[in-house]
């Protein structure tokens, strides 16, 4: 039977001090777990006569192992996933009470417990899982003077310190090609500009007329310079200019 400090027939239940405040944020991987023991004091005891002071002193997991369960979701909405954790541990209490005599006794005493927590699917033994212990609530009640019963409500909490990788997004589907543009029509020709027309021949200069040829017989002239004879033939002749010097009367010929 599972006392608390209400429903203890004589109410003499004790509740623990110095209980845990410190509970996880969040948590996603837990059992909170159920423990009732029925303790006999040692025969070197002294008898109960009144309960005094009940103190939590050490808590601690032993041992955590994986199990393989089936999976399935029950009616009261308990979901499997196929493995569980198996967790053992104890607490450690020490009862203060007094005895006939009036003299205060002490007890320390060892309170195990045994549970499972359902885990995700995806853990394994290799994983760095830590479990965290936590003790919500601890009564003793007198059951008579050699006997009293225990009772704690034990918060058992999992944590695995390596999620498993996100799974990466699918791939984004290629969009579909754009269609080529249509190719562009290539400009017509440019038509050929019209032939320059020629230009009209040149009239044919006119036929040069030589000159009459001129003589200067001015005997009294004393100038040393030569005179220019020209002479003038016929149009099938050439025009050959002759130098005549004053002074011997002799022609000099020169061609130009």
């Amino acid at each position: 039977m599972f006392y608390t400090a209400q429903s203890c027939p004589d109410q003499t239940c004790v509740i623990a001090k110095s209980l845990d405040k410190d509970f996880p944020e969040k948590p996603r991987v837990f059992k909170q777990s159920q423990v009732n023991q029925e303790v006999e004091l040692p025969a070197n005891k002294a008898e109960i006569v009144k309960i005094l002071e009940v103190t939590v002193t050490a808590k601690q997991i032993v041992s955590m192992r994986f199990v393989e369960t089936p999976k399935g979701s029950a009616l009261d909405k308990t979901k499997l996933t196929g493995k569980k954790a198996v967790v053992e541990g104890f607490i450690c209490y020490r009862l203060v009470y007094e005895s006939p005599c009036g003299n205060v006794s002490t007890l320390e005493q060892k309170l195990s417990f045994f549970d499972y927590v359902v885990i995700p699917e995806h853990w394994n033994d290799e994983d760095p899982i830590r479990s965290f212990l936590v003790v919500e609530d601890l009564v003793v009640c007198p059951k008579n003077k050699r006997n009293f019963v225990i009772n704690a409500l034990l918060f058992i909490h999992l944590k695995n310190f390596c999620p498993p990788p996100k799974p990466c997004p699918p791939p984004k589907p290629c969009p579909p090609p754009k269609p080529c543009p249509p190719p562009k029509p290539c400009p017509p020709p440019k038509p050929c500009p019209p032939p320059k027309p020629c230009p009209p021949p040149k009239p044919c200069p006119p036929p040069l007329c030589c000159p009459t040829q001129k003589v200067n017989n001015d005997a009294t002239a004393t100038s040393k310079s030569p005179v220019t004879i020209y002479q003038t033939f016929s149009i099938h002749n050439f025009v050959r200019p002759t130098k005549v010097h004053q002074k011997n009367r002799k022609k000099i010929s020169k061609w130009p």
